[in-house]
């Protein structure tokens, strides 16, 4: 499970290229729910429509916080 701040996805270092894909393509599926949560639904968890549609929009392969750990 990755945690969305306004700033980055913070995720586990995947082991392997495989593991790397799958987790991937998670964080992009809780990417697309994010964008259909409601105003409400944002404000629980403390984000903006704003913010939630930027990260949203990110492409599967980003993954700055994966990539970007030692």
């Amino acid at each position: 499970m990755a945690y969305i701040s306004t700033s980055k996805v913070i995720a586990p270092r995947p082991k392997s290229v495989i593991a790397w894909m799958v987790q991937g393509f998670m964080i992009a599926k809780e990417r697309r729910v994010l964008a259909q949560l409601t105003p409400e639904q944002l404000s629980d968890i403390g984000l903006t429509s704003h913010e939630a549609q930027l990260e949203a929009a990110r492409p599967v392969w980003d993954l700055p916080a994966l990539s970007r750990r030692p």
